[in-house]
């Protein structure tokens, strides 16, 4: 790419500017012309989803990986719809409504360990399905919502949340219990015994109503003897209060506790109520988002255990006595004598991992990271449990970029796995456990690559950088079985497509959706070169830069100044209205 100095400007969250000569402002044409030739206009690049199509969304796998659904508007469509195409690719097949609303919740189902069961809920049904052969079993029945659904590590049951409580059912006979008793209020306080005047009122109620004295012998005389409630074999009542919210149901491996958070509402915040001016009958009203101002007072959250046969709580103690800290769950140890959290600052400038004890509520630092500025980089909040229980990986900025690490549970130096100027947007494991899979800048800054890495951070091997995908932004869904993506690619001049393609190295990926209409595609969109220009501080901005085909010192440049969420990039923007103006502008 040829090298571009251009004088440093100042600039706004977003800017696009033309350079030097400005041509006249193109007026719409009063019939219709061919678009591959015709000005373009405001009115035209305003079209918005009309012009430019709808892109496919919602990118998921069947539990079997058999099928992959999307739901997406074929251009001349009226509305978005479900589809559906092989896992080998094909031609797209439109789902009726009554299949999709079928399919729709079990395309959010939970697996085993091993896979081979799934679990959702489909209403107040919850459903257990054998991926091997299809079939599937009703385990539970109740009215109303059923929520954070997992499956227990060995199959034996599945958990499952309803009015703020969670359940158990065996997976064999279908047994329920309910393992929380969480109410909302205030706990109720014991009744003080009588004293002065109200004693003297109970006793002469005592003494003149006889009935009194008759129930509290027929009470006494009772059998059986009433149970003592406790001894009863239920869990303890938690209370929740007013401006307080019960989140996360994370149950130990061995079923025994329950990781939670806490949410509490700033007591002296003011709210930012956000108005809506463009309602149906014409009257502003009141939108309900509401938050919060930067600097204002803010929630508050905190961890918590609980033991399920009693309902006894430990609150976390992340031993940051001055500090006050969001406390985030990150796993249980395949033991359960261990717990993973991540503990961010009110403040955004220190973020800590810590490793806790369950039965005390004690945790030891594992990683502390400070930034000056703020804490909110790619992967800031990832971390999680190795498969050999003894270690944990993270994502940390420490050396200036978002790179992958590992870390001894026990203690030691952090090991990184990835390292260089470039960045890991995300990381997980692969369905097996036995590799990485890795979103990453390695290529440019300007592109995203999904990667294959050994769990020892060797062999990292690009998958989607071959032929059709190479370049631009890569979101990806892995299938079932590993084997499989499905990309959502787009670049610089075309808006996000389908892609399928084996998830190997030199795989080559096929197209499976066109969104675009017909117009948008008559017409050449420029593909605009990112150039850098020295900022004050002396480093080095991007920007996109749009040059008329005949070289007449006239020029457009964009640059885009909101940190992470900046648009200098080799993929269709969010901002593609922007995009295609910056078109009209060189024309």
């Amino acid at each position: 790419m040829e090298s571009t100095q251009l004088r440093a400007i100042p600039f706004a969250a977003a800017l696009a500017i033309a350079v030097w000569v400005a041509p006249a402002w193109p007026q719409a044409p009063e019939t219709a012309a061919d678009p591959a030739t015709s000005e373009l206009t405001v009115p035209y690049i305003m079209q918005g989803p009309e012009l430019v199509g709808t892109a496919p969304s919602r990118i998921r796998w069947s539990p079997d990986g058999r099928w992959l659904y999307f739901v997406w508007k074929r251009p001349g469509e009226d509305r978005q719809r479900v589809y559906r195409v092989e896992r080998g690719g094909g031609e797209p097949e439109l789902v009726d409504d009554d299949e999709a609303r079928r399919i729709e919740p079990r395309l959010s189902a939970v697996f085993s360990d091993d896979r081979r069961w799934a679990a959702f809920a489909d209403g107040g049904d919850l459903v257990l399905l054998d991926v091997r052969d299809g079939t599937e079993r009703t385990l539970v029945s109740v009215p109303g919502r059923l929520s954070s659904i997992r499956i227990a590590p060995d199959g034996s049951a599945v958990y499952f949340v309803r009015s703020d409580n969670l359940f158990r059912v065996d997976a064999v006979s279908g047994a329920l219990s309910q393992l929380t008793d969480i109410r909302r209020g205030n706990e109720p306080r014991d009744p003080k015994e009588a004293e002065g005047q109200r004693q003297v009122l109970e006793d002469e109620q005592a003494e003149l109503l006889r009935v009194f004295r008759e129930d509290s012998l027929s009470r006494a005389n009772r059998w059986p003897p009433p149970s003592d409630p406790e001894a009863a074999d239920t869990p303890k009542a938690y209370y929740i209060k007013n401006g307080e919210r019960f989140s996360g149901f994370w149950v130990s491996p061995d079923g025994k506790k329950m990781a939670f958070q806490l949410s509490s509402e700033a007591e002296d915040a003011r709210l930012a109520w956000v108005p809506d001016y463009v309602t149906e009958d014409g009257y502003t009203q009141q939108a309900p988002r509401k938050r919060t101002n930067v600097g204002d007072e803010q929630g508050s959250s905190k961890l918590g255990i609980m033991e399920l046969t009693t309902g006894a709580v430990t609150w976390v103690d992340h031993g940051q006595e001055d500090r006050a800290l969001r406390m985030m769950f990150r796993g249980w140890s395949d033991d359960s004598r261990r717990l993973l959290a991540l503990g961010l600052a009110d403040d955004m400038k220190d973020r800590w991992l810590f490793v806790l004890d369950p039965a005390t509520g004690e945790s030891r630092v594992l990683d502390q990271l400070h930034d000056d500025a703020w804490i909110g980089g790619p992967g800031w909040a990832s971390a999680g449990w190795m498969p050999d229980g003894d270690h944990v990986w993270y994502i940390s900025e420490a050396t200036g970029f978002a790179h992958l690490y590992t870390m001894a549970v026990g203690g030691g130096e952090p090991q990184p796995l990835t390292t260089g100027p470039w960045e890991v947007l995300s990381a997980w494991l692969s369905p097996d456990e036995k590799e990485w899979y890795l979103i990453t800048s390695e290529a440019s800054p300007h592109e995203r690559g999904f990667y294959r890495m050994g769990l020892n951070g060797s062999d990292r091997g690009l998958v989607t950088g071959h032929g059709t995908l190479q370049g631009g932004n890569n979101s990806i869904s892995v299938s079932p079985d590993g084997r499989r993506l499905a990309a959502r690619f787009g670049t610089m001049n075309h808006p996000p497509e389908l892609y399928l393609q084996d998830n190997k190295e030199g795989a080559r990926a096929r197209q499976i959706t066109e969104s675009t209409t017909p117009d948008f595609r008559a017409r050449d969109w420029m593909v605009p070169e990112i150039v850098y220009f020295p900022a004050r501080d002396g480093l080095d901005v991007p920007a996109r830069l749009y040059r008329p085909e005949i070289a007449n010192g006239a020029a457009v440049i964009f640059v885009h100044g909101a940190g992470y969420l900046q648009n200098v990039h080799s993929w269709w923007s969010s901002y593609y209205r922007e995009y295609m103006f910056h078109n009209l502008l060189v024309e």
